[in-house]
């Protein structure tokens, strides 16, 4: 049953893109509320630009479990970034 981990992996790691989608949403709505008030967005922007490649890089280790189901293995994959 080699699968179960994959698929528990894959069940976690959905979780925590979820997750990163709402924080990415919410930084997004704080930047217009900011702008639509006049109020400096750049801190909020940051945030908003963490939380976005937070969440890519989560679809890419989503997209990296997927392709061990398709049977990509073998295949040369560039280095991840380091965290």
């Amino acid at each position: 049953m080699q699968h179960q981990p994959r698929l528990r992996a894959l069940a976690d790691l959905n979780a925590k893109i979820v997750e990163a989608e709402t924080e990415v949403a919410h930084w997004e709505r704080m930047v217009e509320r900011l702008n639509a008030a006049g109020e400096p967005t750049r801190a909020a922007r940051n945030c908003m630009r963490a939380a976005q490649e937070d969440l890519d890089r989560l679809d890419r280790a989503r997209d990296v479990l997927l392709e061990g189901d398709e049977g990509g293995r073998g295949e040369e994959r560039p280095a991840p970034s380091p965290l």
